[in-house]
């Protein structure tokens, strides 16, 4: 088993195994009404064995990969692209 060391939300570290990633994905920031940030723009790691969705981390996407492509698993994960707005 392999891990990487990433950092949660609260600055505090999680060690993922990258043999049980499936997907990543970029988090955009969320505003309220008036401005105040909600929630701060992270990625989302879905991991196979955890149930509610995956972790949230510090980290973007690029740094991730950039760390997991030692390993030479990247053509097992999932990576999502951001999702496009369209305006008229």
């Amino acid at each position: 088993m392999n891990f990487i060391k990433l950092t949660n939300l609260s600055g505090k570290p999680v060690y993922l195994n990258i043999e049980m990633i499936g997907d990543l994905f970029f988090v955009e920031e969320r505003k309220e009404f008036g401005g105040n940030i909600r929630e701060r723009a992270h990625t989302r790691i879905g991991h196979l064995t955890h149930n509610n969705g995956g972790f949230s981390v510090m980290e973007t996407p690029e740094e991730i990969i950039n760390t997991l492509k030692p390993h030479g698993l990247l053509t097992v994960i999932n990576i999502i692209p951001p999702k496009k707005i369209k305006t008229k």
